[in-house]
């Protein structure tokens, strides 16, 4: 429960006090809000019962009744899924750390109801605990190298890295899945090369690099200019 005076009371000489019981119980001490100040009570531990009835009660000296700002009630439901294999937990957790991903990450990635996974994530449920099989990270303003963590997720399926700022190779762990054909391979171009080698088996899908349009057409008046004075060369023989 939130608490908060509005009025200016002491300048009235008027005070604000109240107590709080639950089910016909004193519940709280003796409240007295601060001025335009937040007043945070809680329950140490859960309330447990059919009927939860609280009630706030003006004490003898107080001169105006009790206020209540604001109410929060929690209530523990159980879910019936398994939580997500701790390998693929442990290693999105280490990723979450590597590049501090401002994502509304948290709790299980997979578990609880479906439409609540991490958001990037897709999971498998066709096993006896759920599987992370897809993570999507484009444009999540990452930097550094591609964690080796990833590798760590054995059952995924489909990773997109691109629109990022990350360095270095893929880890080879990832590429060998990727020629194998087990897993979907989005990067961007500077991610492919690495001390003199590049990946060039397979294509993977890249961002491609585009000409502008003023250099293609300096290119272009170029040819035509060479071509012109080739012509006009052999003419003149």
């Amino acid at each position: 429960m939130y608490f908060a005076e509005l009025e200016l009371l002491a300048e009235k000489n008027q005070s604000r006090k109240f107590n709080v019981s639950w089910n016909g119980a004193p519940f709280l001490g003796t409240i007295s809000p601060r001025y335009l100040f937040a007043t945070t009570v809680s329950s140490s531990g859960a309330l447990v019962g059919n009927k939860h009835l609280i009630c706030l009660y003006q004490t003898k000296d107080s001169t105006n009744p009790p206020i209540l700002n604001a109410l929060e009630i929690y209530v523990v439901k159980h879910m019936n899924e398994s939580p997500t294999y701790i390998q693929d937990v442990n290693a999105i957790g280490k990723v979450k750390a590597t590049y501090q991903i401002n994502k509304n990450w948290a709790g299980d990635p997979c578990s609880g109801p479906k439409n609540f996974v991490w958001e990037g994530l897709k999971c498998s449920y066709n096993t006896s605990v759920p599987r992370i099989i897809s993570l999507n990270l484009t444009s999540s303003n990452l930097s550094g190298i591609i964690d080796a963590s990833i590798k760590e997720l054995s059952l995924l399926e489909f990773l997109n890295l691109k629109g990022n700022q990350l360095s270095g190779n893929v880890p080879s762990a990832l590429v060998k899945r990727w020629e194998a054909g087990l897993l979907t391979l989005s990067v961007d171009s500077q991610n492919l090369c690495g001390s003199g080698s590049c990946i060039k088996k397979k294509k993977i899908n890249i961002v491609p690099m585009a000409v502008s349009l003023p250099l293609a057409v300096i290119i272009l008046i170029l040819l035509v200019l060479g071509w012109r004075i080739r012509r006009k060369g052999k003419t003149s023989k």
